[in-house]
């Protein structure tokens, strides 16, 4: 929605910058947003920009804003208001021609009832708000949306993945999607990377919702085809080949730690090649 916003906007031309606030470091939450001097702290050895002044004359697309700190919030209302920049470690402001766009999934109003965010900054980003429909609630357009990113990624990966099964299907429009776009994008990728054939399988599907942890795909329990054991065993076994049996990039991917890795190589009994990479410890 919001690189539509500045694709239709006189914008369009100038950068999209958008900024995933829940990935970023507390404590350098501000040097992130607005740059900061060399010396400003311990580790800046240069000047660097923060991604307002990246963003200058176009977008900048604030996801999840509720993760901001306190402090934060504050400077960021004064950029709002002033339309200056207070680069960490310098005393002189820099003018910036920023739209702002945030996002969130929490209700910013109870946020702000309970002192988790500024009353000031949420009537300043309210000016039109959106409220977008969860995909659940919306099912008829999933599929829609996930041939969509299944073009950009497989574009993106080389991969063979060209279209769903019907079993492929029915699965996502009956999957709840807790972690909506994001999610739905997050599975696209994964199974673009790890498929090696043109239909995409019910067996290429496993889930993962905001807590990392495996959620079923939805399957016909009299079909008799895949347990959940055998589509997971599968789909570790996969991400393990296209890593080189790396334990460390695989686990990321698959979005466990080492350590529960390892516990599923030993029980699945996963084959692995000492000369493709590091395995599983025995202890």
């Amino acid at each position: 929605m919001a690189r539509t916003i500045h694709n239709l906007s006189r914008r369009s031309g100038k950068p999209f910058m958008p900024v995933d606030c829940s990935s970023l470091v507390h404590n350098l939450m501000e040097s992130e947003l607005f740059g900061h001097v060399k010396g400003a702290f311990s580790g800046a050895t240069e000047t660097r920009e923060g991604r307002f002044q990246l963003a200058d004359k176009g977008t900048l697309f604030l996801d999840e804003i509720s993760n901001i700190t306190l402090d934060t919030q504050a400077k960021l209302l004064r950029v709002i208001q002033e339309q200056e920049i207070p680069r960490v470690g310098s005393s002189i402001p820099e003018k910036v021609d920023v739209r702002l766009i945030t996002a969130t999934n929490k209700d910013l109003r109870a946020e702000v009832d309970a002192g988790a965010f500024r009353e000031d900054l949420f009537y300043r980003i309210s000016v039109v708000p959106i409220h977008i429909r969860p995909l659940r609630e919306h099912r008829s357009d999933i599929v829609e949306i996930a041939q969509h990113y299944l073009e950009i990624y497989r574009e993106k990966h080389s991969c063979l993945a060209q279209r769903f099964s019907q079993e492929a299907v029915k699965s996502l429009n009956t999957y709840t999607w807790p972690g909506n776009i994001r999610e739905l994008k997050n599975t696209i990728e994964r199974l673009c990377v790890l498929s090696d054939h043109e239909e995409v399988t019910l067996s290429d599907i496993l889930y993962y919702g905001q807590d990392t942890r495996a959620k079923a795909p939805v399957v016909d329990p009299f079909s008799g085809r895949m347990r959940l054991v055998d589509v997971e065993r599968e789909h570790i076994e996969k991400a393990l080949k296209h890593f080189h049996y790396h334990m460390n990039k695989t686990a990321g991917f698959l979005g466990i730690d080492r350590k529960t890795l390892r516990s599923k190589i030993r029980i699945y009994g996963i084959a692995m090649d000492p000369e493709k990479g590091d395995l599983p410890d025995e202890s």
